[in-house]
């Protein structure tokens, strides 16, 4: 594929990780240890604590930065790839920055939509529960009780189709949005505009950009699950040799590799879905 530094950007989209480290020093007391953990209180340690959960706060911070800038960056690039031209990873991702602020509002927006969803689904529950659980007729909590869980299997499966609604209509919002500079409630009303014209469309496009998914999805079990069998009897020889430590060295190198697989197969699946839903935008702009 031409213009493979759009992977890069896709794997940004899917999620980035960044890993350093350093082997040295002696090893000869690998296994001792003074500390006895019979006794350790996590609590005496509060502030270590609290710096590694700042450090988790702020690299999820960062995660979230970039993977909205990247989504406004590859979805600028796949435009650009689409005339056949060559795409620069610093301009995309520069596109993508001013762009920010626009993406991020619209996650934000379909993310409370779904929250929404979710929150008056879990009250509808409770509220079944509680006036349940204070009835004094048996026939009234029964019937209390079937209503619970009709209302909950709706409630889900509304939730569901939501998600899948604002999945398929979010593509085509983003290209408005993104694309041709829309303001945000303009870009929703003409995302849904598009969708609601072209429903078969894009059912149609989503059933096999969902299968490639899904074979894709299989094909990284088929790697991974060998990888893990390989490592599991890599590990099961280390302990013998360096006990836990062993096996603690083996699952970083392990979860590493399966980090850097998962990543770059991500990549480039989502530049792949990314062209797919911006060549089918433009087909279907140009098409009315």
């Amino acid at each position: 594929m031409k213009n493979k530094i759009l992977w890069l950007l896709g794997m940004m989209v899917g999620g980035s990780a960044s890993c350093n480290y350093s082997f040295g020093g002696d090893y000869s007391d690998i296994g001792k240890s003074e500390i006895n953990f019979d006794t350790l209180n996590l609590w005496d340690y509060w502030y270590v604590l609290a710096l590694i959960a700042i450090l988790i706060l702020f690299l999820f911070l960062i995660f979230i930065v970039l993977s909205v800038i990247a989504r406004g960056g590859l979805l600028h690039g796949v435009n650009i790839a689409r005339d056949n031209k060559k795409v620069l990873f610093c301009e995309s991702f520069k596109f993508g920055a001013t762009k920010f602020w626009r993406v991020f509002g619209l996650q934000l927006l379909f993310g409370l939509i779904i929250f929404a969803g979710v929150v008056i689904l879990v009250v509808g529950i409770v509220m079944f529960v509680i006036v349940g659980v204070v009835s004094q007729l048996t026939i009234l909590k029964i019937l209390l009780i079937l209503l619970g869980i009709l209302f909950s299997l709706l409630g889900i499966t509304a939730i569901v189709i939501l998600a899948i609604l604002i999945g398929l209509i979010s593509n085509y919002v983003y290209c408005y949005a993104i694309l041709e500079n829309k303001r945000i409630s303009e870009s929703l009303k003409l995302g849904f505009g598009l969708f609601k014209k072209n429903i078969g469309e894009t059912l149609i496009l989503s059933i096999i950009l969902f299968g490639i998914g899904l074979g894709i999805g299989i094909v990284m079990l088929m790697i991974i699950v060998p990888l893990l069998l390989i490592f599991a009897a890599v590990g099961y020889g280390f302990y013998f040799l360096l006990s836990w430590p062993g096996v603690i060295i083996i699952s970083a190198i392990a979860l590493i590799i399966f980090l850097i697989i998962t990543i770059v197969i991500k990549g480039i699946l989502n530049t792949f879905m990314f062209s797919s839903w911006v060549n089918a935008w433009h087909e279907l702009v140009d098409k009315k």
